[in-house]
């Protein structure tokens, strides 16, 4: 294994290893991102995207309590049919990939827009596995 050094001061210096990293696109933004097995990153986890499978799962609660419709949810809370339906496919997550997703150990491109986009999800659990 090769170091590089750099002078930190006249009296110090500090051996960098060399590592892989690749910046990958995150929505809008770039991510900086170490190569390794997924393991070894630290958990991330997406506010954005935790916020969106709870109100997936609890959307879907209250449909299937009778207790709302999705023109019920969409006025409550201040959104259209479309989205609370683009959400509500979420609930659907295969429940390892959803306790991934909490844990903060998703892709780091996987995002909620990227999910909630039309034909985001594949029905199949084991679909759903290898895409995500």
């Amino acid at each position: 294994r090769r170091y590089k050094t750099r002078l930190a001061d006249s009296s110090q210096f500090v051996l960098t290893p060399p590592v892989r990293a690749v910046l990958r696109a995150r929505g809008v933004e770039l991510k900086f991102v170490i190569d390794g097995p997924a393991g070894d990153r630290p958990p991330d986890p997406d506010p954005s995207l935790i916020k969106a499978i709870v109100r997936a799962h609890d959307w879907w609660n209250r449909l299937l309590s009778g207790r709302a419709s999705i023109t019920g949810i969409a006025t409550n809370e201040g959104v259209t049919g479309t989205y609370v339906r683009r959400i509500l496919e979420l609930a659907f997550l295969a429940p390892d990939v959803t306790a991934a997703i909490l844990d903060g150990r998703q892709p780091v491109e996987l995002t909620a827009d990227r999910l909630t986009k039309p034909g985001g999800i594949p029905l199949a659990w084991a679909d759903q596995r290898r895409r995500l």
